[in-house]
């Protein structure tokens, strides 16, 4: 008998999820942005801050872990 091949196209069950937020000159709300996306309830985020030449401490911001 045939054994049945395994489905390649199959998504993981909870596959990562990137988020992708530019970001220019929104010192004031970016901590906010960034805690809103994390309080979300999903673990497998890969969040991407953009910076589009701020003028403000932006790309400092970005930077931190």
């Amino acid at each position: 008998m045939r054994q049945p091949q395994p489905d390649t196209h199959a998504l993981p069950e909870r596959p990562l999820v990137s988020v992708m937020v530019p970001v220019h000159d929104v010192e004031r709300c970016l901590p906010q942005c960034v805690d809103s996306i994390l309080a979300q309830g999903y673990d497998d985020l890969d969040v991407v801050l953009l910076d589009d030449g701020s003028t403000d401490v932006c790309p400092a911001l970005c930077d931190l872990d």
